[in-house]
């Protein structure tokens, strides 16, 4: 480690100095006895430099706290990445962080439980937080984006009639509902000027993908690569894929209700530089990384790599962001998804002041 290293350094240099002041021990006293106070006065430096430089990596000193967290996709995409890093290597309980995680089947489950109070922290997908939450004026807030996207693809059966785009016209199209598959697929039709009518949509929970589409029910599905292993197993000349965002990256936010927010600056802060310490170590071994978070995944090889490839781990709030979540709050309102008939004000349900503290360079957001 890093630490370890810079450790090692001030030690050689002591080691240096030590054999510098053996050799002054051999000159004459009058001037060894000069040389050999500034050497002290030296050493005495380092050290205090040293004790300073170690307590500045100490765990965090006070008492530990218990942290909930809901999570979701836990077994198919690495949205968690970073959290799955600090766990692994301890940076919650560095910071004095008792972390609980419970996995959900969707975003939206998970956002549900942070507004029941089941869980501290939730992340989702920025549409599932302008659906759930902010369009609806609920009382979460983002702290973060800790991972951008490229990840939802469309899977389609060639022994449907299905080559290309154009093919998907009259089709049965599967994917879960209120979450952002559902925009995907409406910007992916509009674009390739296929009308949403002609195409019909069937509800699926993800745990249902992989058989509706090998057993028929449905001629394509929106999912991620995470699901395409094991239909490719069992349809291995059967079906084309590719992706549906149209360019457009999904950014996994971390949200938690305004008045723990409030309540617990400090802890937000503490989640967030365990985050920082996750993202850090990334970029330092990034192998390492990545093997941990394919380990979580249980998936290795070819498909782990370019699972990995479609993710951007790290710790963010931008403009983009708000951009994203007002195209998708009108999207909402003009195919009335919601009961809202006005877009939020977003920069109202982003908290920026825990990032800002452990990352100020992250924080790109407008007054």
């Amino acid at each position: 480690m890093a630490e370890v290293e810079e450790i090692e350094l001030m030690l050689r240099t002591i080691f240096a100095g030590l054999k510098d002041l053996s050799i002054l021990t051999n000159h004459s006293s009058k001037e060894s006895l000069g040389k050999m106070r500034f050497i002290r006065k030296f050493f005495i430096a380092i050290v205090l430099s040293s004790i300073v430089y170690l307590n500045s990596q100490n765990s965090f000193a006070g008492k530990t706290e218990n942290v909930s967290f809901g999570d979701f996709f836990g077994s198919s995409e690495p949205y968690d990445g970073l959290i799955a890093i600090a766990q692994d290597q301890n940076f919650f309980a560095q910071n004095g962080i008792n972390l609980t995680i419970t996995d959900y089947p969707t975003a939206t489950y998970a956002l549900n439980a942070a507004l029941n109070n089941q869980v501290d922290f939730a992340i989702s997908s920025e549409y599932s937080f302008v659906a759930t939450n902010a369009i609806n004026q609920g009382n979460l807030r983002i702290v973060a984006t800790i991972d951008k996207a490229d990840a939802a693809i469309i899977v389609a059966r060639t022994d449907k009639g299905i080559n290309n785009i154009t093919d998907l016209n009259g089709k049965k199209i599967g994917l879960t509902f209120q979450i952002i598959s559902q925009f995907y697929l409406s910007r992916f039709l509009e674009l390739n000027k296929i009308n949403s009518q002609n195409v019909t949509l069937v509800n699926l929970a993800p745990a249902d993908y992989v058989n509706a589409i090998v057993n028929g029910t449905v001629d394509a599905i929106i999912t991620t690569k995470s699901y395409l292993a094991p239909i490719e197993d069992q349809l291995p000349t059967d079906i084309i894929e590719g992706s549906v965002q149209n360019g457009q990256q999904l950014d996994v936010v971390l949200s938690c209700q305004n008045n723990w927010i409030t309540a617990n600056p400090e802890l937000v802060k503490r989640f967030l530089k365990a985050l920082n310490q996750a993202e850090t170590y990334l970029v330092n071994n990034p192998s390492k990384a990545e093997a941990i978070v394919q380990k979580q995944l249980n998936v290795t090889g070819t498909l782990g790599a370019e699972i990995w490839s479609d993710h951007q781990f790290s710790l963010s709030l931008d403009q983009s962001l708000i951009a994203s979540m007002q195209d998708e709050a009108q999207w909402l309102i003009q195919n009335n998804l919601t009961n809202s008939t006005a877009i939020p004000n977003f920069q109202n349900y982003i908290y920026v002041t825990g990032l800002e503290a452990v990352n100020p360079e992250a924080v790109n957001i407008a007054g």
